[in-house]
């Protein structure tokens, strides 16, 4: 499944590169964005609030987020669908088989 292989990738590479920027800018004065905030809350709100662009190391973050948000949303969808088509299908059955009766 798309969250067990993707967020935490997403999770991973992010405290990684974040710290690599961190370090970069600590060691050598060059700044390449908050990469964090003042806790995991606001770390999380700021990095979906700045499209990950709150880490400029970090700009596939948004692509890995919405990836993992449209695959979970097509699968929810595929599977309504699904549902509708079913029940459908067996609503068309059961009123072929009443109208069979009907006519016998």
């Amino acid at each position: 499944h798309v969250i067990k292989k993707q967020l935490p990738y997403l999770i991973i590479t992010y405290l990684i590169i974040g710290s690599i920027a961190l370090l970069i800018n600590v060691r050598y004065g060059i700044h390449t964005g908050d990469a964090f905030s003042t806790g995991l809350y606001e770390t999380v709100k700021l990095a979906i609030k700045s499209n990950f662009h709150n880490n400029k190391m970090f700009l596939t973050g948004w692509f890995l987020f919405a990836y993992i948000f449209v695959s979970i949303l097509s699968v929810i969808i595929i599977k309504s669908i699904k549902r509708v088509v079913v029940s459908n299908a067996l609503l068309l059955s059961v009123l072929v088989a009443i109208s069979v009766l009907l006519i016998t």
